[in-house]
């Protein structure tokens, strides 16, 4: 029983850590648009994340910290190469990836879903 009640309390205090990847996203990420072609990605040493480069407007730019472990209908860090143009629109968590004659959307991928 003893057992029981820490295993509750630990359950109880790893979901209520604060961090909420949705309002992280509306906040950070939802307000930019994104309209270039992917030259390079690279997963972190550690964790879930990893960082897309990619060219806009003659401009070198960086995504950081997109997670890659997700369930698989969210995968799209798997489903990018080099060379596909991304585009997301401002005020949308929806990141449409266009390759030759299609386009795949994907939902902004969010660790803790």
């Amino acid at each position: 029983m003893k057992y029981m009640v820490l295993l509750g309390l630990s359950f109880v205090f790893y979901n209520s850590c604060g961090f909420d990847c949705k309002s992280y996203l509306d906040k950070n990420f939802k307000p930019s648009a994104i309209d270039g072609v992917i030259l390079n990605k690279q997963k972190g040493q550690t964790g879930c994340f990893g960082t897309i480069i990619l060219k806009q407007k003659s401009e070198i730019d960086t995504l950081t910290d997109v997670c890659y472990c997700v369930p698989e209908e969210q995968e799209f860090w798997k489903y990018i190469l080099e060379g596909d143009s991304l585009h997301k629109s401002r005020e949308s968590l929806i990141l449409e990836v266009y390759r030759k004659e299609t386009v795949k959307k994907f939902q902004y991928p969010c660790c803790n879903q």
